[in-house]
């Protein structure tokens, strides 16, 4: 009896059959058949390394304040944005035990303590710790945007405007300002020319000189090189100053090709509160005359009174005593030819009399007048490259634009910049109008071929591009956005004007005055043909370009758009 209890208590204890364990075995088999038939799924069982990976996750959620008594390491991974590098690296050790099984023997020697990190992985963590820093720019591109940096932006001021579109108002209000001035006239053209004109004007300018009034005048070396030396003599006699800008000599070639930086400033600034610029040069085919067969040309120009005519003043001054204008000294000249350049300038000074008894000058200021705010914006005037003054403020317009922009120009060979404002206008639902010229109409087949090289490219921006087809040429230089900014000066859509020449302008916030201009384009477009989308001329009416000219025009365009020697106006 003793002998059999000994035996039941062994066996108890050691699990051989018979035991209370052999008992439960095949209950918990039998359980485990029933919970499958049922559908249930069997309890996995947790590998010694998840199982680990769980226990360092769950220390982790301590550290970082978690309540929940079990996390992985992905969802711990949210709530350390900010915690220390330490904790993040021990933190991805967890992670990559928890996602292999098996880890290899380099994942267990990265996953020990104080073990080191490969240069990639410390790069990378680098780069997540510290933060986000702007990418630095290039020193050759920094000392560039400082070279091409316009001036600083100008406030609106206080301004009175005024459109002048026709040929007699634009040519009675400069004569009538210059009679009238008391002391000061400045005057600077790319273009003087010593047509008739340009001696009425040069005489009226001589007359004031005479009277006591400070007369300057200012002219661009290639643009007004046709006038006699024995006019320039006289004027200089009679006390007119004459400053030369960017003279051509044999040690400036680039001067003397025609391809350096032009002064194209069209400026009338007197007793420095009164102020006429826009398009028109002073030559005879700007004001209603015949030049280079043409009968006329399409101008605009604006009448401003207030802050922007002394800001064109200070500006003038600017210029005027910069190193590139070059003061005109008379020379010992032939006495016949003084002679006849007094009596030339005495002459159209009684012409400009008779003319002025036969229509009053002053009817021009009787136009309607536009109140506003405005400001005058012009190039550098002392840097080498003029892109940042004008240009800039242009692309300042186009990329405010919500839902119109007017363009009228006589050249439209756009740069890059300007192309993408454009699309960028168009994309966001803006109507984009372009007045431009015609085969027909435009005085410069070479400018005529820089544009057709790129006129699929600017109709595919979405803008509508108009050809003036009329038997005069287009010479308007403007810019009208959503129906109350407006920009009226010299400026041209072309790489010339925005990289060489020296442009200037005024921007008016004046809704009456941008209506005038907007009834300006209006006329345009009665006398032009549309460009389709695919650069093709809608009408039969314009002369247009020619496959075989279109091929050329596609070749030289970038060294047109490059040189500019397409011409400048």
């Amino acid at each position: 009896m003793r002998a059999a209890l000994i035996a039941l208590i062994a066996a108890a204890l050691v699990g051989i059959p018979g035991g209370h364990d052999a008992e439960a075995t095949p209950v918990r088999a039998r359980r485990a058949r029933a919970a499958k038939a049922k559908g249930k799924p069997r309890p996995k069982q947790t590998s010694p390394h998840t199982m680990k990976a769980q226990r360092k996750g769950s220390l982790l959620s301590k550290k970082l304040g978690i309540r929940a008594k079990q996390v992985s390491a992905t969802s711990a991974k949210k709530h350390v944005d900010t915690a220390p590098t330490q904790l993040r690296r021990n933190m991805d050790r967890v992670e990559l035990k928890a996602s292999s099984k098996a880890p290899s023997t380099r994942q267990r020697q990265r996953s020990n303590k104080g073990a080191r990190m490969t240069v990639r992985e410390r790069l990378r963590k680098n780069r997540a710790a510290r933060p986000i820093r702007k990418p630095k720019v290039p020193i050759g591109r920094r000392v560039l945007r400082l070279l091409r940096r316009g001036p600083v932006a100008a406030k609106m001021e206080a301004v009175s405007a005024q459109l002048l579109e026709t040929d007699a108002d634009a040519f009675a209000a400069r004569v009538d300002l210059i009679q009238n001035a008391r002391t000061e006239i400045n005057v600077s053209s790319f273009i003087l020319s010593a047509d008739r004109v340009g001696m009425m004007v040069l005489a009226s300018l001589r007359s004031a000189a005479q009277r006591g009034v400070k007369v300057r005048v200012l002219v661009d070396a290639l643009g007004s090189g046709k006038i006699p030396p024995g006019t320039l003599q006289q004027l200089s006699h009679d006390g007119v100053e004459i400053g030369v800008y960017n003279q051509a000599s044999m040690k400036n070639l680039a001067s003397l090709l025609g391809i350096s930086r032009r002064m194209h400033d069209k400026l009338l600034i007197v007793d420095g509160s009164s102020l006429i610029l826009g398009a028109r040069n002073i030559d005879e085919g700007y004001f209603g005359g015949k030049k280079q067969g043409y009968a006329k040309f399409v101008n605009t120009d604006a009448y401003l009174e207030g802050g922007p005519a002394a800001r064109a003043n200070d500006y003038f001054g600017e210029v005027w005593s910069s190193k590139e204008v070059t003061p005109f000294r008379a020379k010992t000249a032939d006495r016949d030819a003084r002679l006849h350049a007094r009596a030339s300038l005495e002459h159209w000074g009684r012409v400009l009399a008779r003319h002025g008894k036969k229509r009053k000058h002053g009817l021009w200021r009787q136009r309607n007048r536009a109140p506003g705010l405005g400001k005058f914006v012009h190039d550098p005037s002392t840097s080498l490259i003029a892109e940042g003054g004008v240009h800039d403020d242009i692309l300042g317009m186009l990329n405010s634009a919500s839902h119109s922009i007017d363009i009228q120009t006589p050249y439209m060979v756009p740069t890059r910049r300007v192309l993408r404002a454009l699309q960028r206008a168009t994309a966001r639902g803006v109507k984009v109008t372009i007045h431009t010229n015609s085969l027909k109409t435009i005085d410069s087949k070479l400018a005529q071929l820089a544009y057709e090289g790129q006129l699929g490219r600017l109709a595919r921006t979405g803008a509508r591009i108009f050809e003036y087809s009329d038997a005069i040429g287009l010479h308007s230089k403007g810019v009208t956005v959503d129906g109350r900014l407006s920009y009226i000066g010299s400026y041209n859509f072309d790489p010339r004007s925005a990289v060489l020449n020296k442009e200037v302008g005024a921007i008016l916030d004046s809704r009456s005055f941008a209506k005038q201009m907007l009834d300006h384009s209006h006329r345009l477009r009665a006398r032009s043909v549309e460009v389709a989308r695919d650069g093709r001329i809608t009408s039969m009416k314009s002369q247009t370009c020619g496959i075989g000219c279109r091929s050329l025009a596609v070749l030289l365009a970038p060294v047109l758009r490059f040189t500019g020697l397409y011409g400048q106006l």
